[in-house]
């Protein structure tokens, strides 16, 4: 029993002492992996918006640097490798993303991306993808493959140095759309008002409604279309006119505020009706003829945007100076004795009045310019024809 314990005790200490995790030496012995570090990438997208692309991948990888196909690469720093990624979209809602490192190993993905808002989802498949590379916890689909031109010719560039801290410049803020060019605007109105005789006779000459269409080019040409009904009872009687006038102008505007000022040209048939015990006194019959005259309106206003249409509603004033006469008598104006009252039809009037109104536009709607969203179905330039994904 003693000489069996000996022979134990010679052998154990004979035995050379090896470390916890095993041999060190020999064939057997187990090396460190080397940590893929991934700094630098070489990005090219097809039918993405750059900007928004590239804040939204510099938004869930702050430390990677994004270099577009041809621009100036910096250096690795040490321990790094540099990629190439495509990003292609093959339809809408469908997205092929592409890796390739720098020692030839590649990594492809067929992504389902919401067709609104491609790039956060693929930059957030991309950013889940290194992070897995980094640690070793994805298997390449493809090793050894051909680097495409553009990784090579950045491992070929020299050396360039590495600024104390690298952090990519902010992309431009993408430039708005222009504003949609101006149109011509129809206003259909309605007004009612009165007027007022300064010579030869003063006093009330009519009240009544009106009708009126202008049209307003994008420059403020104002062209106005009017017809304006204006009547006055004398006992029995009752003078009717009936103006019908077109007009030029101009419609200025600042902000709410609205001035359209014009001149018009107009043509005043009349008649005189009642109990007369016989025809009425009629423009239209015999002399004395129709009223031609001249006018000028201040129409001041105020208008407020309806929806989304962009139709306005329209309210103010509507201050007329006429003068009128009859054509045949050299612009003098006829008066008509009744035994009730003398009237007076022409002269110098002043016709004061409440309008509302609509304006709209009219024409074709321009057209924004689209955004470049088209997808392409071909293998990139800087994509060799063996690296494609299927």
């Amino acid at each position: 029993m003693v000489l069996a314990s000996t022979i134990a005790l010679a052998l154990l200490a004979r035995t050379p002492a090896q470390p916890p995790g095993g041999p060190t030496d020999g064939p057997g012995a187990s090396s460190p992996v080397r940590e893929t570090r991934i700094s630098t990438a070489i990005l090219r997208a097809d039918g993405f918006d750059r900007g928004e692309l590239t804040r939204a991948i510099q938004l869930r990888l702050p430390s990677l640097t994004l270099i577009e196909a041809g621009g100036e690469v910096p250096q690795d720093r040490d321990g790094s490798l540099r990629a190439f990624i495509e990003l292609r979209r093959q339809s809408p809602t469908q997205l092929e993303l592409t890796l390739i490192l720098a020692d030839g190993r590649a990594y492809l993905r067929a992504l389902e991306v919401d067709a609104e808002a491609p790039a956060r989802e693929a930059a957030s498949a991309l950013a889940n993808l290194i992070a897995a590379i980094e640690d070793d916890a994805v298997v390449p689909d493809k090793s050894d493959v051909p680097l495409p031109p553009a990784l090579i010719a950045s491992e070929q560039a020299p050396p360039q140095p590495v600024p104390a801290a690298s952090c990519p410049e902010p992309a431009p803020a993408p430039t708005p759309p222009p504003p949609p060019a101006p149109r011509w605007e129809l206003a259909p109105t309605l007004r009612v008002g009165a007027s007022l005789g300064l010579t030869p006779l003063r006093g009330l000459r009519g009240v009544g409604p009106g009708l009126g269409l202008d049209a307003r080019a994008p420059s403020g040409l104002l062209l106005a279309l009017d017809l304006q009904y204006l009547g006055r009872a004398l006992q029995d009687l009752q003078v009717q006119r009936l103006r019908i006038a077109l007009g030029v102008g101009y419609a200025l505007r600042r902000g709410a505020f609205e001035l359209p000022i014009a001149a018009l040209l107009g043509v005043e048939p009349w008649r005189l009706a009642g109990d007369l015990g016989r025809v009425p006194i009629s423009s239209t019959l015999g002399p004395p003829r129709p009223l031609i005259g001249l006018g000028l309106r201040l129409a001041p206003g105020l208008r407020a945007t309806l929806g989304r249409s962009g139709a306005q509603l329209r309210a103010g004033l509507n201050l007329e100076l006429w003068a009128s006469g009859e054509a045949t008598r050299g612009f003098g104006h006829p008066e008509l004795r009744l035994p009730s009252a003398a009237v007076s039809l022409g002269g110098l009037e002043l016709n004061l009045g409440l309008e509302l109104g609509v304006w709209f536009p009219v024409g074709p709607t321009p057209k924004r310019r689209p955004k470049s969203t088209s997808a392409s179905g071909h293998v990139p330039k800087d994509m060799p024809s063996g690296t494609a994904p299927r």
